[in-house]
């Protein structure tokens, strides 16, 4: 089998070639498997050893082989019917199928090899076995091809009757010398089809349809002697003729033509004559062996071709009987000599001199070659001779059709260029900052034909989605993970010319689809060129909280982490603890969470209680102290005004009037009025002064808190520091007793959040009022005998600290207590001085105090104890100030104490007021500028007395 395989016909690696051979019938697709996959073509006749072949081909043009629906050799006197055996063997069978082409393998075109065609036609135009061209109007009949196997004579007619410049070829005959065999074929001028006759008798025409076998069923003349007709060509093959051709063609038209196909020129000699016989160094042949150069005149030439025309009627081959009662004197005795325009080609206007200008331009635009644009010398006679624009419409139609089909067995297919390693290697890393790549092919492929109608088809199992080629050859690839769904084994840079020849580029790829792109990427070495390798994908080794393949999966942090109640967050961030926060009311990392003690000292939050504070757990209730209500915030505390409410109830017959506190409420003696023991009732003391100043003692701060003023400032503790300051001052020269109204809290540093816990040392000052006898004894006077009994008291008791209010926050060093009637009377945290009332009696405060106050806290009190009356008090104060302000008045009928204040920054003001009873109005106004201290004093004193309206 495979020695016939070697002796079939090779098959054209194009299918744009066989189709041009009549010796193969196209079979359609009845010969693959899937339909719309191509055509195949099967040789009419067997060779001489009894096989035909089979060529196959895909939709693009180009041979299949094997069993991917390969073609085949089909013997010709086998007892079975071969195409039935592949049809069994690779329907479904794929190892049937292979082994069907192990026995009868597919030709893959290594054998073929560019045919060579001689093609003569036209008025005609003869070519010869080996190339050379050249006009010839002979009348006659000539010896056109004369080998030792086959003789070709050719009949040449006048195109037009009367113009001798312009002959055709008629008839041609063929004699077979071993097998005495002649064939004749003559063009109709009426049908222009070509009639073929064997011993007289017609066989068919060029007009046959369909085309194939000049006799049906298909039975070679003489046995040897294949005729095709159909397409208006006519086909001879076998005997003789394939000893230096494959085959010839005869083509039907106004004109008939002859053309020479797959010429074996290694088999041509010198044995090979006439007409269209070779040539020996660049020369014609005559028949008397004489030579005339191929570049002579049109003259000489054509006296070569008459040596070549019959000399008897016994030299001729022509059956006469076929010619409608010509015979052979009719041909051969009339040679006549046509002019010779070759030599008016390079002028046209002389060439045509009998023809207009536009006519003239007309034929110059008609006859130039397509493939070079130049002037077509033949189109040009054509016309010339015989006068008619069609000849040389037909002259280029054969031309063109030449053209093209030199162009089809000729071309060469195209080629890659060496820089085209310089985009060999694609790095596919879909998760980077390069998600694509764009590569212009044009630029690296080319054609020896022509480089324009290149297309590039991408040959991959990259998703058609991610990629795209435009006409002109730019292939973009958008990098995507579809990659991961496939699996990549080639990326084929394949490009086609116009005739579908082909070259393939194997790309190198390598891939990189882990979901972090190089970071995860291992294994990922340089791509080798010279491995038969192209597609490395790397190994991917996970981020910490990510699995799969391609890192593609996110771990859920949850299963690996437990949280406090199972609040965890499965979309955390890799690395980021996935345990929500604590819910509120807990603390700590979420995976522990513990119970906050809002109750705790420590606890700075805005939500703090003001007092009293209940821990529960992921929670906490506040309360309040006695003679404070819990505000609707539900952590701060508001005082109770025990007097407004009705619930602290003084005895105005006992001479005692209610004075709220914060926190509480005090039933104080009216003016005049002192109480001299703790429990005792008010007694009348007669006329006197009141005093108010204040007393500083330095204090150990055990443990602070925010409302320490709250837990200092109790009644219990102003009756016990009336108690201590009436110790000291009892004894001196008219004083008749004190009143503590406040006590408040000042920290000599300014801690902030829990270094608040730090805190060690301030002082307590101590808001009184002193009763004194003698109403005209003058401010400074009281306070310093108040201040030297409180010195003399010190000198006689060596006490030094006393526990006071809860002994666990301050403790006294009642050593450095010093009086100061100068002093403020309140912080800006700390309530005014208490409001003393009788009934029908109102009294207003109003305090602006400017901002960033640092050390320097400012005062404004008003105290009205006045039936129908109303005092008001404004003090303004700068940065950086102090301002005492105090008003206490006492008088019938509406009178009013104003006392205004304004301060400027870093000043320091002292209002003191000592108060009586009396019925005129009195007014203090004091003014400081920067760096400036002053002090006002006004004492008011009456002669009149207060009791229950």
């Amino acid at each position: 089998m495979t020695s016939l395989i070697d002796k079939a016909a090779p098959c054209p690696c194009q299918e744009k070639i066989i189709s041009t051979y009549y010796t193969f019938r196209q079979t359609g697709n009845e010969n693959l498997n899937n339909t719309g996959t191509g055509s195949c073509y099967q040789e009419w006749f067997p060779n001489e050893d009894g096989v035909k072949q089979m060529c196959c081909y895909r939709m693009d043009g180009t041979l299949r082989t094997g069993s991917n629906n390969g073609g085949y050799i089909v013997p010709n006197n086998t007892p079975y019917n071969i195409t039935d055996v592949h049809s069994n063997c690779c329907r479904g069978d794929h190892v049937l199928c292979e082994q069907f082409y192990e026995m009868i393998p597919s030709d893959d075109c290594s054998r073929y090899t560019t045919p060579v065609s001689a093609r003569s036609y036209g008025d005609p135009t003869i070519t010869t076995l080996d190339g050379h061209s050249y006009s010839f109007n002979g009348h006659g009949e000539y010896v056109f091809l004369k080998t030792n196997d086959i003789e070709i004579q050719a009949r040449t007619e006048y195109v037009t009757k009367g113009n001798k410049d312009a002959t055709m070829f008629t008839a041609f005959v063929f004699h077979i010398n071993k097998k005495n065999i002649s064939i004749e074929a003559h063009l109709n001028l009426s049908t222009k089809a070509i009639q073929v006759y064997n011993n007289g008798i017609l066989l068919c025409n060029s007009s046959k349809t369909p085309n194939g076998p000049c006799t049906m069923p298909p039975a070679p003349i003489g046995g040897c002697l294949m005729i095709f007709a159909g397409d208006n060509t006519i086909g001879i093959s076998g005997c003789g003729i394939n000893t230096f051709t494959k085959s010839i063609t005869l083509t039907a038209g106004e004109m008939m033509d002859i053309t020479f196909d797959g010429i074996k020129t290694e088999k041509l000699d010198n044995t090979t004559q006439g007409l269209a016989g070779v040539t020996a160094n660049n020369y014609y042949i005559s028949r008397n062996d004489s030579k005339t150069p191929v570049n002579a005149s049109a003259s000489h030439i054509f006296d070569f071709g008459e040596t070549w025309a019959l000399q008897n009627s016994s030299e001729s081959l022509f059956d006469y009987s076929l010619t409608g009662g010509h015979i052979y004197s009719t041909y051969n005795l009339n040679h006549t000599r046509p002019r010779f325009l070759e030599d008016l080609v390079g002028n046209l206007t002389a060439l045509f001199k009998n023809f207009t200008e536009a006519n003239i331009t007309k034929f110059d635009a008609t006859c130039r070659n397509y493939w070079d644009n130049e002037s077509n010398t033949e189109c040009l006679l054509a016309i010339a001779r015989n006068h008619d624009y069609n000849f040389g419409v037909n002259v280029m139609k054969i031309a063109n059709e030449t053209r093209r089909l030199y162009e089809i067995t000729h071309n060469t297919p195209p080629f890659f260029y060496k820089n085209m390693s310089d985009i060999s290697v694609i790095d596919v890393i879909p998760n980077s900052n390069k998600t694509s790549i764009t590569i212009d092919l044009s630029k690296y492929a080319s054609d020896n034909e022509s480089k324009s109608g290149l297309r590039f088809i991408i040959d991959s199992e990259i998703p058609a989605s991610d990629y795209s080629i435009s006409a002109e050859g730019v292939f973009n690839w958008n990098f995507t993970d579809e990659l991961r769904n496939i699996t990549l084994t080639k990326l084929k840079i394949n490009v086609y010319d116009t005739y579908n020849k082909s070259a393939q580029y194997n790309m190198f790829v390598r891939y990189c689809g882990c979901e972090h792109g190089m970071a995860e990427c291992t294994d990922f070495p340089e791509a080798d060129t010279n491995s038969t390798k192209h597609i490395i994908t790397a190994t991917c080794y996970c981020e910490k909280g990510y699995e799969g393949t391609y890192c593609e999966n996110r771990m859920d942090p949850c299963l690996k982490t437990k949280c406090y109640e199972d609040r965890c967050n499965s979309s955390a961030s890799v690395g980021e603890n996935p345990c929500l926060p604590c819910p509120h009311g807990y603390e700590g990392d979420g995976t522990i969470c513990s119970d906050i003690d809002e109750c705790d000292p420590s606890y700075e939050d805005i939500d703090k209680c003001d007092q009293m504070c209940s821990n529960t757990e992921g929670s906490f209730n506040c309360s309040c102290k006695n003679g404070y209500r819990l505000n609707n915030n539900n952590h701060t505390c508001d005082d109770i005004d025990e007097c407004k409410e009705g619930t602290k109830i003084c005895s105005e017959i006992h001479h005692e009037v209610c004075v709220n506190n914060i926190g509480n409420a005090v039933c104080n003696c009216m003016p005049n009025y002192l109480r001299k023991t703790e429990k005792g009732s008010c007694e009348e003391i007669g006329d006197a002064a009141m005093f108010v100043g204040t007393i500083s003692i330095q204090i150990t701060i055990t443990k602070y808190t925010n409302d320490i003023n709250k837990t200092v400032d109790t009644e219990e503790n102003r009756k016990q520091m009336e108690v201590t300051l009436d110790e000291r001052f009892k004894g001196t020269p008219g004083y008749l007793g004190v009143e503590v109204f406040k006590l408040s809290v000042v920290i000599t540093n300014s801690p902030t959040g829990r270094k608040k816990r730090e805190v060690k040392s301030g002082k307590l000052d101590v808001d009184y009022l002193v009763k004194w006898r003698n109403i005209s004894y003058g401010t400074e006077n009281v306070f310093k005998d108040l201040e030297g009994s409180s010195s003399r008291y010190n000198a006689n008791h060596t006490t030094e600290e006393k526990p006071f209010g809860l002994a666990d926050v301050v403790t006294l060093n009642l050593k450095t207590i010093r009086l100061e009637p100068n002093n403020v009377l309140c912080s800006n945290n700390s309530p005014t001085v208490p409001t003393t009332q009788t009934k029908s009696t109102k009294s207003t405060t109003a305090a602006t105090i400017a901002p960033n106050i640092t050390s320097r806290p400012t005062t404004t009190t008003t105290s009205t104890i006045t039936p129908n009356s109303s005092t008001t008090t404004t003090t303004t104060t700068a940065p950086n100030s102090s301002s005492t302000t105090t008003t206490i008045t006492t008088a019938p009928n509406s009178s009013t104490t104003t006392t205004t204040t304004t301060t400027t920054p870093n000043s320091t003001v002292t209002t003191t007021t000592a108060i009586t009873t009396s019925s005129k109005s009195t007014t203090t106004t004091t003014t400081t500028t920067s760096n400036a201290t002053t002090t006002t004093t006004t004492t008011i004193t009456t002669n009149s007395s207060i009791g229950p309206s």
